[in-house]
């Protein structure tokens, strides 16, 4: 969803990464902010895989309408997390200041990481506030590999059962049936190979 820059009140812009997407914790303590504050919101979602969008804004539709109200007008955006300069130069104007988690960091020269608060009051000289207690990175990249390692594991067992039976059918049946049989579950082998990729991408 593009932010229509109809409304200009000063807004918190907050970093939501995509482990967050949906938090009502985490939006009760935005709003909580943005009204101190008298400013309105604009939540910036940060997903790792494009195929996750349409969970992603499901979750995002959710943490707007919990803090939603006359005085404030709460949107949000999803960018990949790759393209997040890109993003907040798009919608940054004077006047905004920007919400991240202490515990976000970026890629700062060879093999080395700044925090994002830094980066964003150093290098773009933005007006920066941190949350922390919110994001927490090593759980996050856990569950992320645990994801990935289980997805090839499921190719792993699809490819040595459909071998196995293979092997068998070859060995056994050695007239034109076999031959066909074969390859009917070579085709019933790849369908199995597309569900099961079709399921991890959505997970």
């Amino acid at each position: 969803m593009d932010y229509m820059q109809v409304n200009h009140k000063r807004r918190l812009i907050v970093f939501v990464p995509q482990s967050l997407a949906g938090n009502q914790e985490l939006a009760r303590k935005i709003y909580q902010m943005a009204s101190q504050s008298d400013a309105d919101i604009l939540f910036l979602a940060l997903i790792d895989d494009y195929n996750d969008m349409l969970a992603a804004s499901r979750c995002m539709i959710t943490m707007k309408a919990a803090v939603t109200s006359p005085q404030i007008m709460v949107e949000w955006k999803i960018v990949e997390t790759n393209r997040w300069q890109q993003a907040l130069r798009s919608i940054y104007r004077s006047g905004d200041r920007i919400v991240c988690h202490a515990e976000q960091s970026v890629r700062n020269g060879f093999m080395q990481t700044i925090p994002l608060s830094a980066f964003l009051a150093s290098t773009w000289q933005l007006p920066v506030t941190t949350i922390s207690g919110f994001f927490h990175p090593p759980k996050e990249w856990m569950g992320k590999w645990l994801r990935i390692l289980g997805s090839w594991a499921g190719f792993a067992v699809i490819l040595l059962v459909f071998t196995l039976l293979e092997i068998q059918i070859n060995r056994g049946i050695h007239n034109a049936w076999g031959t066909i049989l074969l390859a009917g579950f070579v085709l019933v082998e790849m369908g199995a190979f597309y569900i099961w990729n079709e399921f991890t991408s959505w997970r």
